[in-house]
């Protein structure tokens, strides 16, 4: 019988995961709901996945791929995690880092994973890109301002 594929339960996504010296993690430059830049393209230095998993194997491990909107691989590496050592089976905690990222365009780009006897990958987290300045004011109807981003509603 085949291991079961792990199944990710919470993802953060960020610049930079460190373990300092107490042991503690510092999870630095959180993203919310969508990634901001300048311009596209546009070069990430870094971006960085803070993973929950749940799984029967001690590790997760497998390939990764992150595509852009246009369903283009951005980047396609295997699993390189450091297992966090607060992991307890069933449930492992791993960070893993992307560098020299390139944004090609804005909207959805989807992370996918797929497991070492997997035939195909498949969409574990997607995170949205847009330009700084999609991000508007607009009045409401009863007068306050409120931020939207730049999607077409």
């Amino acid at each position: 019988m085949s291991a079961q594929a792990p199944k990710l339960l919470d993802l953060i996504l960020c610049d930079e995961v460190r373990r300092e010296d107490n042991g503690k993690l510092l999870i630095i430059g959180m993203y919310l709901g969508a990634i901001l830049v300048p311009r596209v393209p546009f070069r990430m230095p870094r971006l960085s996945f803070f993973c929950k998993w749940k799984t029967n194997e001690s590790l997760p491990t497998g390939d990764f791929r992150l595509t852009n909107p246009s369903k283009e691989p951005v980047g396609g590496f295997g699993m390189k995690t450091e297992r966090e050592p607060e992991s307890v089976a069933p449930v492992f905690y791993t960070t893993f880092t992307l560098e020299n990222i390139q944004l090609t365009e804005t909207g959805a780009y989807s992370l996918s994973y797929k497991p070492p006897e997997g035939k195909r990958f498949r969409s574990i987290f997607t995170f949205d890109v847009h330009l700084k300045r999609e991000a508007t004011q607009e009045s409401s109807s009863d007068g306050e301002k409120r931020l939207r981003r730049g999607s077409s509603d």
